[in-house]
C-alpha cells in the first residue's frame, strides 16, 4: 500500500553562494509525533536579478593591443552589441540590458574582459569608432541582469 504524505518545503531566504539556496523537506504527517523527524536537505537554483547602475567605458576593436576577437572568440562587431566585463561576476555569454540616459533600452552579452575591468558595477562596450568611444567618454548606465535561457 503506498501512502502519500504532505510534505513542507523550507527555504533560506538568501541564495548561497552560486545562487544556491538550501531549502529542507520534511513530512508533515502526524502519524508518529514523536519521529517524524526524517529530514533532507537539497540545493535549489534559482535565478537572481543583478540591477544596478555601472561605470560604462567603450572601446573599439582596433584598440592598442585588441586583436579584433573577443575572449570567447567572437569576432569583434560593433552591431554584435558586445560587452566587456569581469568574469568572476559575468560569466562569458551573460546577457544585460543597459538603458541609456536618453531612455534607449539595448540588451548587450558579456563576451570580452579587460584588465581595467574589475568588479560588479564595471562594463566595457563594444562600439564601431574612436571618435565614439572618445566621446562617449566614461557614464554610469541603469543595468540589469537578465537571466539565462
Amino acid at each position: 500500500m503506498l501512502f502519500l504524505l504532505p510534505l513542507l518545503l523550507a527555504c533560506s531566504p538568501v541564495p548561497v553562494k552560486g545562487g544556491e539556496r538550501l531549502c529542507a523537506v520534511a513530512s508533515t504527517a502526524h502519524a508518529a509525533p514523536a519521529k517524524t523527524e526524517a529530514v533532507k536537505t537539497e540545493a535549489v537554483k534559482t535565478e537572481a536579478v543583478k540591477t544596478g547602475t555601472a561605470k560604462v567605458t567603450a572601446y573599439t576593436k582596433s584598440c592598442k593591443g585588441c586583436i579584433g576577437i573577443t575572449r570567447d572568440g567572437t569576432v569583434a562587431e560593433s552591431h554584435k552589441r558586445i560587452l566587456a566585463a569581469d568574469p568572476r561576476y559575468y560569466p562569458m555569454g551573460t546577457r544585460v540590458e543597459l538603458t541609456f540616459p536618453d531612455g534607449d533600452v539595448k540588451v548587450y552579452t558579456v563576451r570580452d574582459t579587460g584588465g581595467a575591468i574589475k568588479g560588479p558595477g564595471r562594463f566595457d562596450m563594444l562600439v564601431k569608432t574612436e571618435r565614439f568611444a572618445v566621446e562617449w567618454g566614461v557614464q554610469h548606465i541603469k543595468y540589469r541582469v537578465l537571466p539565462t535561457k
